[in-house]
């Protein structure tokens, strides 16, 4: 088990360090454009998943793109609409908890910044360098 192998204090670190990745390419690229993280408020995210929203069905195609061309697959959003509503397409899950390191992050980000621009979805234009400031100094590493 991770615990075992690491211990607590380690794997949460972890967990935060990817997590504080993700919201920032989120929040960055969703700067003017539709892309939004599902908790506006920052002191309500979660280490373990980043829920996001790209309407009108913008999330599903994005799921649908990155597992048929990159073989990454992102989670539906759970419990935001029923499967059989439109809406359900709508939203997306992003994890990164248990054994994600740093290199499946970044394959995932820049995954989803491929399709956007594949499935013509707009996105902010955000110097990666303006991601590391100083409420994300440790965004990536071990």
């Amino acid at each position: 088990m991770i615990r075992d192998e690491e211990g607590f204090k380690t794997v949460w670190a972890r967990h935060r360090r990817r997590a504080n990745a993700v919201w920032a390419a989120f929040n960055a690229r969703g700067m003017g454009s539709v892309i939004a993280l599902n908790i506006a408020d920052p002191a309500a995210y979660r280490h373990s998943v980043t829920a996001a929203t790209i309407p009108s069905g913008g999330a599903g195609a994005l799921r649908h793109w990155l597992e048929a061309e990159a073989g990454v697959t992102l989670g539906i959003g759970l419990g935001m609409a029923a499967s059989n509503e439109l809406a359900y397409q709508n939203f997306l899950r992003v994890v990164h908890m248990g054994h994600v390191n740093a290199h499946m992050t970044l394959g995932v980000l820049a995954s989803v910044e491929v399709d956007l621009q594949a499935l013509g979805i707009v996105m902010a234009r955000v110097p990666w360098r303006l991601l590391q400031g100083q409420s994300h100094p440790h965004l990536i590493s071990p």
